[in-house]
């Protein structure tokens, strides 16, 4: 009897047990083939299992190809991705930008108790409230908005928030310590709304 016809008598027929010989990676190729069954690409059992992508076709090849994503599904998982991504990447940034307007406001603190003139800065420029435009903030509150430029300087812009923010404070704060020496009802200002663009 040739091989060819052991061969083509034998296809189909799992080999026996003791034939096969113990590999290291046996526990690897079974939960291979079980990520492989809930429908796994071979990237990302290669991925959950620290494998190449050559060893998972060699250990999965046989299993039936797993239905396709529909397009819905695919934008489903896409945007849990990003959801996940920025629910740990958000407050990281935050807590930069936090510290980068809280350098700069004790700066401007700095400014106040080393007596700087005001005529060292030059005067700032409002643009007034136009009634005509759609603006959610046009309550009392609201003094039209500062303009700042800032060339290419995510740093500098942060810091100029945080100037824009300790100088408006230090001003309500005088205001507020004036009206009250002089007994009138001291003016409400949001201090949340300081506005740079």
């Amino acid at each position: 009897m040739s091989n060819t016809t052991l061969h083509d008598a034998l296809r189909g027929e799992p080999p026996p047990e003791w034939t096969r010989r113990p590999n290291a990676q046996d526990g690897l190729r079974a939960k291979a083939r079980e990520l492989r069954g809930q429908g796994l690409s071979y990237d990302q059992i290669a991925a959950a299992l620290g494998v190449s992508k050559s060893s998972v076709s060699l250990w999965v090849r046989d299993l039936p190809v797993p239905e396709r994503l529909s397009y819905a599904e695919c934008r489903k998982r896409s945007a849990e991705g990003a959801r996940r991504y920025w629910a740990a990447e958000r407050p990281v940034r935050e807590a930069r930008r936090a510290a980068v307007r809280d350098a700069a406001a004790e700066q401007i603190g700095e400014l106040e108790v080393s007596g700087a003139p005001p005529d060292r800065f030059r005067t700032p420029t409002m643009k007034r409230h136009n009634p005509k435009t759609v603006r959610q903030n046009v309550g009392q509150d609201y003094h039209g908005c500062l303009r700042i430029d800032v060339c290419r300087s995510t740093d500098l812009y942060r810091k100029i928030e945080g100037w824009a923010g300790a100088s408006m404070a230090a001003a309500l704060r005088r205001s507020e310590s004036a009206d009250t020496a002089a007994g009138s009802r001291p003016v409400s200002w949001n201090r949340g709304r300081g506005t740079t663009s």
